[in-house]
């Protein structure tokens, strides 16, 4: 059974506690008075949560309805953040099995629109179109009253919250994410080693010059 609120509420703050989260989003999750807003802060800083293990699959189906990748990847066995199609491990790839295998390489080199950049993989984390796409909201909150028949049945427990967290398409994201972007911001995308707008425009579905 899907928890409450307040047990949902206390069990982010004592698990962000323990593992030292940062005050300015720990305490927006002190402030948060609706199960979106907790959602919202978890989304928002799905990189540290994945990389922290703040929340394991069993713990985030129990508390959320949802496993914890499920919050971040669209497809099928997805790993790392932003990725479609299926079994990818980085940052926002479409296709089959991109990774490699048997690799050892703490911080190879990363691989930027199909090939191997001058940065490393921390150097690339650190970049600022990697920081932005962090922003990048795979969800959004449906509330019970505008839920259909189908989705009330789909998600039995929805009268605890209210309502449920949609997974919505890649491309559909990447359209929400990109409209809220300064032409500033949307010209770091530039600045990707090896940018390459025709494979840009195929995953995320944005055309951008």
């Amino acid at each position: 059974m899907i928890k409450d609120f307040q047990q949902i509420k206390d069990f982010v703050l004592n698990r962000a506690k323990e593992l030292n989260a940062c005050s300015s989003e720990l305490q927006k999750v002190v402030n948060a008075t609706t199960y979106n807003e907790i959602m919202s802060v978890i989304h928002l800083n799905a990189s540290w949560v994945s990389s922290n293990k703040m929340l394991t699959d069993k713990q985030s189906i129990e508390y959320f309805g949802l496993s914890v990748s499920n919050l971040l990847n669209s497809g099928y066995s997805n790993s790392g953040n932003w990725n479609s199609g299926d079994r990818n491990s980085g940052d926002s790839n479409s296709g089959y099995r991109n990774s490699g295998a048997f690799c050892t390489e703490v911080n190879p080199r990363a691989i930027l629109f199909n090939q191997v950049s001058e940065l490393t993989v921390r150097e690339w984390e650190n970049h600022e179109a990697c920081r932005l796409m962090s922003n990048i909201d795979f969800t959004i909150w449906v509330q019970g009253s505008i839920m259909t028949t189908e989705e009330k049945a789909q998600y039995p427990k929805w009268e605890t919250t209210d309502g449920y967290l949609k997974t919505i398409p890649h491309k559909e994201a990447w359209s929400n994410f990109w409209n809220n972007l300064s032409e500033e911001k949307r010209n770091v995308f530039k600045t990707i080693p090896n940018w390459n707008k025709d494979i840009f425009e195929e995953i995320t579905g944005i055309k951008f010059e």
